[in-house]
């Protein structure tokens, strides 16, 4: 096999003459965040889950509106800021 630099036309990878599909799969496998996976294990378990969105800001706030938390049985993943919410 010869080896082409990557162009639109070359599906051949420039390095070690890999294709390109043959270098997608030798990818590592994404991660996801701590807080999709709890998501994720709260709706294998059957909880409720609840997501918390900003819709409105006046004034002063840790977080501008749109900020967005989970909160199921075993707590709540991320924050939407300030610390007062999350411990009621």
């Amino acid at each position: 096999m010869r080896v082409r630099a990557w162009s639109r036309r070359s599906w051949v990878w420039p390095v070690r003459g890999l294709v390109m599909s043959e270098a997608v799969a030798l990818r590592k496998p994404v991660r996801r965040p701590a807080w999709l996976r709890a998501v994720r294990q709260g709706l294998d378990d059957g909880g409720a889950q609840v997501l918390v969105t900003v819709a409105q800001v006046k004034g002063s706030a840790p977080r501008d509106a749109g900020a967005r938390m989970w909160v199921n049985a075993s707590g709540a993943h991320d924050t939407i800021g300030g610390g007062r919410l999350e411990q009621q």
